[in-house]
């Protein structure tokens, strides 16, 4: 098993899958055969061995264990990578995942942050101090271009084309390989240029990094989300929606949409490769559609009261 494992690592490495994935993969191998072998018994040795029964029965271990759909969905769609390259590759003769399905999900309703919410967020931060007002900055990059968190840690002064107000993301920060252009607003270009310039002059001029710490090092992954998580609290807002660059970016997108902006332009902006994935964003809110009822519905043309 170990040795399968290796080929499919060498495999996918030589085609410059991202270290993450690789990573991912050792991951769900280690959950996957340590259930079925340490827990339920199976005793695999060998690849071979491997039967769509032994999947189905880890998939079942993890729904028992209380995992969601979501991410045993994330956990199947790395079996089935893993043992298709193995069966590409000739290491197996039959695919034990070909079978395999995902799970069905029930459709999740996006979190968005209304402009109340997100004037509440902005409130609680100390602009004063540098770790304050960096935030401040990223947070408003997330609301203005709908980044992901994982982009704006990344994001480097060279990426920002200042006299276009234009972020270019090079196909390494993305999350598939594709290069964009993400346009930012005039207002949120002179808050970068500023915190830019107070990083130059607390850092030194050599600094790559939009985003530091407050020892002029790039932030850590994930470093964002929990200052997020933290001034959500102060906020009060935790306990009604998910204060993340992830809502950031939802919110992005589906004020474009409700502001009469055209999904293709905001499917190029956000990155996706599949016009598919924008089309979740057409769900529109509650308010939305409370607001449209009360426009269209057929009982304005009623007069109807009480008894």
């Amino acid at each position: 098993m170990e040795e399968a494992l290796q080929k499919v690592l060498n495999s996918a490495a030589s085609e410059s899958y991202r270290p993450r994935t690789l990573s991912d993969y050792q991951k769900v191998w280690a959950w996957t055969f340590g259930t079925l072998n340490e827990e339920l018994g199976a005793n695999i040795r060998y690849v071979d061995e491997v039967t769509l029964d032994h999947l189905r029965n880890y998939v079942r271990a993890c729904l028992d264990r209380g995992n969601s759909a979501g991410t045993v969905n994330v956990r199947v769609r790395a079996i089935k990578a893993m043992f298709n390259r193995l069966a590409k590759e000739g290491h197996i003769t039959e695919n034990p995942a070909t079978q395999l399905q995902k799970l069905r999900q029930d459709e999740k309703t996006l979190n968005v942050f209304g402009t109340a919410e997100i004037k509440r967020l902005l409130s609680v931060i100390d602009k004063s101090t540098y770790a304050g007002f960096r935030d401040y900055c990223a947070i408003l990059l997330g609301y203005d271009a709908g980044l992901r968190g994982c982009e704006i840690n990344a994001l480097e002064i060279n990426d920002i084309d200042f006299d276009n107000n234009v972020i270019m993301l090079p196909g390494a920060k993305n999350k598939n390989r594709r290069s964009r252009a993400v346009p930012i607003s005039e207002s949120l270009a002179k808050l970068l240029r500023q915190l830019i310039a107070e990083s130059r002059e607390f850092f030194g001029s050599s600094i790559r990094y939009v985003f530091l710490t407050n020892d002029g090092e790039r932030m850590a992954e994930g470093r964002i989300r929990s200052r997020m998580h933290e001034y959500g609290k102060r906020a009060g807002l935790n306990g009604t929606i998910r204060v993340s660059p992830h809502t950031l970016r939802h919110s992005f997108a589906t004020r474009w949409l409700n502001n009469e902006g055209d999904l293709v332009t905001l499917s190029r902006i956000l990155g996706h490769t599949d016009l598919s994935t924008t089309k979740r964003y057409l769900n529109i809110n509650l308010d939305d559609i409370s607001r449209a009822h009360k426009k269209y519905s057929p009982l304005r043309e009623l007069s109807v009261s009480d008894r």
